[in-house]
């Protein structure tokens, strides 16, 4: 179909430049019928993912009706072309694809679902050439049945403008084979995006990371990265003849304008951005207690070196809230947060000013009274608010070398630091 004559008939015009990547390439492979809008299909899909039998009865009248609609026939190939084929969306462009209400009301929701489930024949593919346990798929795929559906009652209350899209980007993470649940966390595999490059000193084992050239800094060694904080700096890093030239960043996420000189015949770099890395994410559940953290870890290091042995990962990484040194502030020392950042070699990275808040409350509390107090953490942030004061951000990110994996030591923090705190 041509592309101007879809986007006419869908009423999406205005989403043109987030579409057009790849249309010919993709319509050229557009096929008579499209194997996953079959009721068989999605029957079978949603059972392998273990979603609920609803999810599918509710999909199933909306595929026939993209079925029969050209525009929207070719708009469901379109995206399943570019979610699961060369070369694969990224998740902020999946995120940005438009809402499709001039064209299917409530039931676009159910559209990027259906483009989500196109996934599941790559994803059966990937498991059985890795040779994926059973139990790790299951574990993998129980976010599934959770999708934001207002067609489903019960479903739809966090359905809105962004979610479904966000699912989609969500989803296809697992449905390409790239994300895994090993106990308490998943892991995903995915290049280390963190501007930041580490180095291990050869004989005392230490590790210090150097911000990339060009990063700004406040004076509080945090990430500002439009330039805008009263008296902060840019670091700087280079190559000088066999030294490494720039500014580190200390284990607790701070960085420092200090130049230190690393001699390449006693460091040697260990990560730097665009290294295969292995991804942590914290799914909503059981305690995050340090029993089950380093047991998933245990996991992790034994999993993807057996199952996928040529994908040499060089780190662990986290980019999360949980990262946040500013929980120092209103936690106990032996939280289960605080613990599980303290093993991390933490880094500043940028955020949105209201991201702690939307963090731990959902969204950001118009009405203090009526925010929720469920957990400690809810209750200590609230308090500071109704005390006058504000929610601070420091560090957000982390890694982790495996060769450095001895849960519960701290082990950047109490390294043999060969530079000045």
């Amino acid at each position: 179909m041509d592309f101007q004559e879809m986007l006419s008939a869908l009423q999406l015009t205005a989403a043109a430049e987030r579409l057009r990547p790849e249309w010919e390439t993709s319509q050229r492979s557009l096929p008579e019928t499209i194997p996953f809008l079959a009721p068989e299909f999605i029957r079978n899909a949603c059972r392998d993912v273990y979603g609920s039998e609803a999810l599918a009865e509710v999909a199933i009248p909306t595929a026939e009706r993209i079925a029969s609609d050209g525009a929207l026939r070719a708009l469901a190939w379109h995206l399943h072309w570019r979610v699961y084929r060369a070369p694969a969306a990224d998740w902020e462009t999946i995120c940005a694809w438009p809402e499709l209400e001039a064209a299917l009301g409530p039931e676009s929701d159910v559209f990027y679902f259906l483009v989500a489930l196109s996934g599941v024949p790559i994803m059966h593919g990937v498991h059985r050439a890795h040779r994926v346990p059973e139990e790790v798929i299951r574990a993998t795929l129980r976010d599934v049945d959770h999708w934001p559906m207002r067609s489903v009652p019960g479903k739809g209350e966090h359905a809105g403008p962004g979610r479904s899209q966000e699912s989609l980007a969500w989803v296809s993470l697992f449905l390409r084979g790239e994300l895994y649940r090993l106990g308490r966390l998943q892991y995903q595999m995915h290049p280390f995006e963190e501007e930041v490059r580490a180095f291990r000193h050869r004989e005392l084992g230490a590790v210090v990371v150097l911000a990339e050239d060009g990063a700004r800094f406040d004076t509080d060694g945090q990430a500002d990265p439009d330039g805008s904080a009263l008296n902060g700096w840019q670091a700087a890093l280079t190559r000088d003849g066999d030294e490494v030239v720039g500014n580190p960043i200390l284990p607790v996420g701070r960085a420092i304008p200090r130049e230190v000189r690393l001699p390449l015949a006693e460091w040697g770099q260990v990560v730097a951005p665009g290294d295969p890395a292995l991804h942590l994410h914290i799914p909503d559940g059981s305690p995050l207690t340090p029993e089950a953290c380093e047991d998933s870890l245990r996991r992790a290091l034994e999993f993807f070196p057996r199952h996928f042995p040529e994908y040499g990962f060089t780190c662990f990484c986290c980019h999360s809230w949980l990262l946040n040194t500013w929980l120092e502030t209103v936690l106990p020392p032996h939280s289960n947060i605080l613990r599980f950042q303290q093993e991390f070699y933490l880094l500043p990275v940028p955020t949105e000013p209201d991201s702690p808040l939307k963090d731990v409350f959902g969204t950001v509390p118009v009405d203090l009274t009526r925010a929720p107090r469920e957990t400690r953490l809810q209750r200590a942030v609230l308090g500071v608010l109704e005390a006058g004061q504000k929610i601070g951000h420091r560090a957000g990110a982390g890694l982790l070398l495996p060769e450095d994996f001895a849960w519960g030591t701290q082990v950047y923090r109490r390294q043999r630091w060969p530079f000045a705190r």
